[in-house]
């Protein structure tokens, strides 16, 4: 009797089945819920609000940034909203994918908290743009501070 090979066999036998409960169809719904959320506010903030940012002429961008600081604010605040919403869904995807395998979806689960947290950190560093094109007082060059230094000023500190 021969035996059948890995690739005879159908691809239904890869497939997990079994009855999904309540938990997984909540969180399936959550899923695609925070999936349409996420698009949205994405898609304004990368091409709507980013539209400001002209690449190769930091200048224009900063011109534009200033002539439209509520545009880029709105951008950042988008962005952290889409940030906001992605922790749910990562868990929601956790749940939906632990049956299939669990140290796979633990993987992916970190691995996606660990890529939020640093997109997270580069748009708050967005508002250290809108800072430094404030104006504020203590961003303007200071005046050289005078000391009483002469010629012999370094002599007399050795002796």
């Amino acid at each position: 009797m021969r035996r059948r090979s890995a690739l005879a066999t159908s691809p239904s036998s890869y497939v997990v089945t079994g009855a999904v409960d309540d938990s997984q169809r909540a969180a399936a719904r959550v899923v695609g819920i925070t999936y349409l959320l996420t698009n949205a506010t994405a898609m304004f903030a990368a091409f709507y609000a980013g539209s400001l940012v002209v690449d190769g002429d930091a200048a224009k961008t900063a011109a534009n940034i200033t002539a439209s600081e509520r545009l880029f604010r709105l951008g950042i605040a988008s962005d952290l909203i889409t940030f906001a919403a992605v922790v749910p869904l990562i868990v929601a995807l956790y749940v939906v994918l632990r049956p299939v395998n669990r140290n796979l979806a633990l993987l992916a689960l970190s691995w996606r908290l660990v890529e939020t947290s640093i997109f997270v950190v580069a748009t708050l560093n967005n508002l250290s743009v809108l800072r430094a094109l404030s104006g504020a007082a203590y961003l303007r060059g200071r005046r050289q501070l005078s000391w009483p230094v002469d010629d012999n000023y370094l002599g007399r500190l050795r002796a």
